[in-house]
């Protein structure tokens, strides 16, 4: 692990100057924060914020980057399979034990459903030789509200148990030919979410440039975080990028590009002032294709 104390007028500046020092990106360190910084009355009492921030060379470190690749996949032709009841599934493999455990679970909590295979698919990410076979597993029956959970914390749960019997089910020491996900979705939520948190994103967007000011997300997992930095990737005027560690990390949409960041403008208070422009349309048919308007915000540089 390498670490640096950093002491500056606030955290996001100290986490900013210690990804610096060692060489990282924002997104790319993790920090805990050792001191809060004081405003002050005056400038009387203020006191500068301190914070270590460090990079975590770990297995968990390297899963949570895995997870959060951009790469795209390219489908191995033929290598798809259609659904299978619960009788047709061998729980001596790893699929069967994801299955199976994911059932057991839902008979011991009383709720009259069951989990059942609707197919697989195996991809190779781009950039990687070894296969990704992700099994897609749906929970079907009654009261599966209960097995969703706030903004999906039970499913996620269920779905990191299953991928936890599948990854016993695979023999250790022998060569690995491909890697195994379980992916676990009860009544089409994950798509519901998708489009939840898109919207999240393009709203938070708006409100940084309305008021001219870093917006800060709540935690997030990490293929939430995923899709609201896809989503804003191509969103004029704010870039995004991720701070904190574990469960508490979260996404800041900033105002800029990460090669020129904006700095967030204050009112005579000291606090967030409305900006007079509207920016209602800011991102309106915009398209990063069109030459013309790259060359008319070219010359207006």
């Amino acid at each position: 692990m390498t670490e640096v104390i950093i002491s500056a007028k606030n955290v996001d500046a100290a986490v900013a100057q210690g990804a610096e020092q060692l060489g990282k990106g924002v997104d790319e360190v993790k920090y805990e924060v050792i001191e809060e910084g004081k405003k002050g009355l005056f400038g009387i009492g203020a006191a500068d914020a301190k914070v270590r921030v460090y990079i975590e060379d770990t297995a968990e470190a390297q899963a949570e980057e895995a997870s959060e690749d951009d790469g795209e996949f390219v489908v191995m032709e033929g290598e798809r399979f259609a659904s299978a009841s619960a009788d047709e599934v061998d729980d001596s493999t790893p699929e069967g034990a994801a299955v199976k455990l994911l059932n057991t679970i839902i008979t011991d909590m009383g709720i009259n459903a069951k989990a059942v295979i609707k197919g697989w698919e195996k991809e190779i990410p781009e950039g990687k030789s070894i296969p990704e076979k992700n099994i897609f597993v749906e929970i079907e029956g009654e009261g599966l509200g209960a097995l969703i959970g706030r903004h999906g914390d039970v499913l996620d749960s269920l779905q990191y148990l299953a991928n936890i019997a599948a990854g016993r089910k695979v023999k250790s020491g022998e060569e690995k030919k491909e890697y195994i996900k379980i992916c676990l979705d009860i009544e089409n939520y994950r798509a519901k979410r998708e489009e939840t948190l898109k919207a999240l994103a393009r709203r938070m967007a708006e409100k940084a440039l309305k008021y001219h000011r870093n917006v800060t997300l709540e935690p997030m997992l990490a293929y939430e975080r995923k899709i609201i930095h896809a989503e804003l990737q191509r969103y004029r005027g704010v870039f995004t990028y991720s701070v904190g560690s574990d469960s508490d990390r979260k996404v800041v949409i900033a105002l800029g590009t990460p090669e020129n960041p904006i700095k967030p403008r204050y009112n005579n208070r000291g606090s967030y002032g409305k900006k007079n422009e509207d920016y209602s349309s800011y991102n309106e048919d915009y398209s990063d294709n069109s030459a013309a308007e790259a060359s008319a915000e070219g010359s207006e540089e």
